[in-house]
């Protein structure tokens, strides 16, 4: 079995399939939970007979989920594109980008929505792949203090 710490940016999708969409989904779940987190405080509860705390929850739930969820989704289907293609490349993370962007569709029950979402996230993870840009975020020429 490989070590999470044995996977590196630098490795080829295509390889280590299940360990990828479990680390990212559980990524995602976190980020999800945090950003869950703040839209359960910043929203003003609703006059029904549920309990504020329930109400809170609910919406850390809902959007934990989703974002754990559509990061799995799109490790699994960058991953599994590779595979079956043979190739490393911008295709296969905007096959990943529009089912994600399909997954918030559907969550939301909305079609308008899931197209928009698919095609925007379709296009901004082939441009990170095509730049590479997921590789070094940050410039590297300069000394930030």
């Amino acid at each position: 079995m490989i070590k999470q710490s044995d996977l590196h940016v630098e490795e080829l999708d295509g390889h280590n399939c299940l360990e990828r969409t479990m680390s990212l989904g559980v990524k995602g779940a976190i980020v999800g939970a945090l950003y869950g987190s703040a839209a359960a405080a910043l929203t003003p509860p609703k006059p029904a007979p549920t309990p504020l705390i329930l109400q809170a929850l609910t919406i850390v739930k809902n959007s934990t989920l989703l974002v754990g969820g559509a990061a799995s989704l799109f490790a699994g289907t960058t991953c599994a594109m590779a595979a079956i293609r043979g190739k490393d490349d911008y295709k296969n993370w905007a096959a990943g980008g529009a089912a994600s962007g399909a997954l918030i569709g559907i969550s939301r029950k909305s079609w308008a929505l899931g197209s928009g979402a698919a095609v925007a996230l379709a296009a901004a993870a082939a441009a990170a792949k095509y730049t590479g840009a997921y590789k070094h975020p940050f410039r590297e020429d300069r000394i930030y203090v």
